[in-house]
């Protein structure tokens, strides 16, 4: 129970740095960050990970799906096969959305009517 609430913690904190982060370098910074990928792995388990970011991104303000998307792929950085991918659909108005897809398949992010999102930006 100590190590999950630990892990916990630290899911919060890396919420906070990509956030923190985003906000004031710009996401250059944050894309420049991921493809440094030093972030120390907090499970090998993508549903543990899936579970505390979505947990923990409830108590960071304005945490968006790109944050959540990046802390996720952040976590999981021993996992090659990972993409983040960051979509927009104008229909009828314009929107935006990340998630993570390994081997053409979304496991982190997913929303209803996501194959109409077109990709626009895919990072390994």
């Amino acid at each position: 129970m100590v190590k999950k609430s630990f892990i916990v913690i630290q899911t919060l904190i890396l919420l906070f740095i990509v956030r923190f982060t985003l906000s004031l370098c710009g996401i250059k910074t944050v894309l420049f960050w991921l493809a440094k990928k030093k972030t120390p792995v907090l499970s090998d388990s993508i549903r543990f990970n899936t579970k505390n970011i979505n947990f923990a991104s409830r108590l960071v303000p304005y945490c968006s799906c790109f944050v959540k998307a990046v802390a996720f792929k952040m976590s999981m950085s021993n996992d090659v096969t990972m993409k983040l991918v960051i979509g927009v659909i104008r229909n009828p108005t314009f929107a935006s959305h990340a998630w993570i897809v390994s081997e053409d398949k979304i496991i982190f992010g997913k929303i209803a009517h996501i194959q109409n999102y077109v990709s626009i930006i895919e990072i390994q």
